[in-house]
């Protein structure tokens, strides 16, 4: 009895974390660029990748070098060179929540301008932050940018 009494708090504790994981939606391209977009902050879109060693430590998180290009009137033609404060809001030890882990490979991102730096701030549903966007992804999200229309996956 004991265990099964057990069992039961213990999948109480649990079900509200999974409850929320089953809320956050796939990131999208267009979704991310259209909350952007409607934010009372500014954002810049950057398409590239970061340095796999961080330049420093910041407050918040990781200072990191991101280099790609930066979104346009006439789409990813402005070239970018720049460094990207990292802030997480995590709940687990999940890896990428460790404060050494840096996203690899080509990353479409949506920071925002905070005072003299440029900020990602990685929620717990990762929507500002889209890993290896596909053709599909940017095709959608430069029909969105051009005023064509904006279609989110999900």
């Amino acid at each position: 009895m004991r265990i099964a009494r057990l069992a039961a708090v213990l999948g109480l504790m649990i079900l509200p974390q999974g409850a929320m994981a089953l809320s956050c939606l796939i990131p999208d391209a267009v979704r991310a660029y259209e909350t952007a977009r409607k934010a009372k902050e500014d954002y810049v879109v950057l398409l590239g990748q970061f340095d796999q060693a961080p330049v420093r430590q910041g407050k918040t998180g990781p200072v990191l070098n991101f280099t790609g290009k930066q979104l346009g009137a006439s789409g990813f033609g402005t070239a970018f060179t720049g460094q990207i404060t990292l802030v997480r809001h995590c709940l687990t030890a999940e890896p990428a929540c460790d404060a050494s882990y840096v996203p690899r490979g080509e990353q479409l991102i949506f920071v925002q301008k905070k005072d003299d730096r440029l900020v990602l701030f990685e929620s717990l549903c990762g929507d500002m932050l889209i890993a290896q966007p596909s053709k599909d992804d940017l095709h959608r999200l430069l029909t969105c940018h051009r005023g064509g229309e904006c279609l989110a996956l999900n």
